[in-house]
């Protein structure tokens, strides 16, 4: 995690390598499972996208067959992952699976239990099925919990800007705890979206200027979000090309619709 923290993510994802080699001599579970989570960041920052998905299905069969908590943390990542690479469709067609989970799960205090919900919420605003978006918003409501900005704050902003309420993204924005570990990607994109969208260039270019370099994930969200708030068409075209050559097509086509 230091390693990760300091934007070192091909360190991070060396020693999680090692650490990940050793779980055969570790009889843990517990151990195995995180093993896999603490190398999906680094992947995700280098832009290594599609072992960071085999990763989180891994994860998943592994906490499948463990306690009802596990599970709902298995099915979680898989949907925190596509929410960084905008796999809309995908984490909707997992609502009845998470549904299931997350009830099955309510006996256990967890932040996964309403941030998944929401995270599925926002997935069918944007896919154009407003109604089932509002019934999973309020089934995360139900089950809501204090505090946790980092992790609850990021589904909950991208379902208030699919709505196009910015007087709702402008009043939840303010200070989140300085991370960079799990959950900070998913912060980080959509906070650089939402000043960007409210016009707000000193913000932007504050949290612009915060994104470590060797980010690939995070780059051209931060270039994205600097072409809107200077105006300039070449940094909005730099973030496009950079989408595509990650392969991030709902971004790239957010990102094409500022140049149409």
């Amino acid at each position: 995690m230091i390693a990760h923290d300091r934007g070192e993510y091909e360190e991070a994802l060396t020693w999680g390598q090692r650490a990940l080699d050793l779980v055969s001599e570790v009889d843990d579970p517990e151990e195995e499972v995180e093993s896999y989570e603490v190398l999906i960041p680094p992947l995700i920052a280098l832009g290594r996208f599609e072992e960071a998905r085999g990763l989180a299905v891994v994860h998943d069969e592994v906490c499948s067959g463990l306690t009802a908590h596990h599970k709902v943390h298995g099915i979680g990542i898989i949907v925190e992952v596509e929410e960084l690479l905008g796999g809309w469709d995908s984490i909707a067609s997992l609502r009845d699976r998470i549904r299931k989970d997350i009830a099955a799960n309510l006996g256990t205090p967890c932040v996964r239990n309403p941030r998944t919900l929401m995270a599925c919420a926002a997935a069918h605003e944007i896919i154009g099925e407003a109604e089932e978006a509002r019934r999973l918003e309020s089934e995360a409501g139900e089950r809501a919990m204090e505090g946790y900005p980092l992790v609850l704050e990021p589904p909950r902003l991208r379902l208030r800007m699919a709505r196009g309420d910015l007087d709702a993204v402008d009043d939840a924005l303010g200070s989140f705890p300085q991370q960079r570990y799990w959950f900070a990607f998913a912060l980080q994109a959509v906070v650089l979206d939402a000043y960007a969208a409210l016009g707000e260039r000193e913000a932007v270019e504050q949290h612009a200027a915060a994104i470590p370099g060797n980010n690939r994930y995070l780059e051209p969200f931060a270039l994205r979000a600097l072409g809107r708030v200077r105006r300039d068409e070449d940094l909005v075209r730099q973030a496009l090309e950079g989408f595509e050559a990650l392969e991030l097509p709902w971004q790239g086509d957010q990102t094409r619709a500022l140049l149409a």
